[in-house]
């Protein structure tokens, strides 16, 4: 979390935001959003999904990038943000949030099933790399033996 900080009042400047206005914006009080901003405090994840979606940029880059030196990263301002935050739950009984969550989590656990197969075919390859290691070892205790075993005969 070493860049979120500088980030965060990067991007609060650049959209030329008030800390109450970005305060507000994300249904947050100022002091704790100031907090944020001095490092007296950590955001949760939650409230960092609803950072890094209305400036348009990863939590990734929020905590581990200095944005304001990386010309690629093009932060923008979602003015949908906030309308999304006040939304009730919906029929399911999860907020629109919670159901995102809900989504990414069922999204991940497809990916994972669809990459089972790739990771048994790394985990057998690692099987076999320990296998052919305790083999080299092996192999050298050998070598080791017959060394041992040829020095008397050429002392003599």
């Amino acid at each position: 979390m070493e860049y979120f900080t500088n980030n965060l009042i990067f991007l609060r400047k650049k959209a030329k935001l008030r800390q109450s206005e970005l305060a507000a914006e994300l249904n947050l009080s100022l002091s704790r959003y100031s907090n944020y901003e001095t490092g007296h405090s950590r955001p949760s994840i939650e409230i960092m999904l609803d950072i890094s979606k209305y400036f348009g940029v990863s939590i990734d880059d929020l905590i581990t990038t200095e944005i304001s030196k990386k010309p690629h990263l093009k932060p923008h301002l979602n003015p949908h943000l906030n309308a999304h935050l006040n939304e009730k739950p919906s029929k399911n009984g999860y907020s629109n949030n919670e159901a995102e969550k809900a989504d990414i989590v069922s999204e991940s656990n497809a990916l994972f099933e669809a990459e089972k197969p790739l990771v048994k075919q790394v985990l057998d390859m690692m099987a076999v790399m320990v296998n052919i290691q305790a083999e080299i070892i092996r192999l050298g205790q050998k070598v080791d033996k017959l060394s041992e075993q040829k020095k008397p005969e050429s002392g003599g």
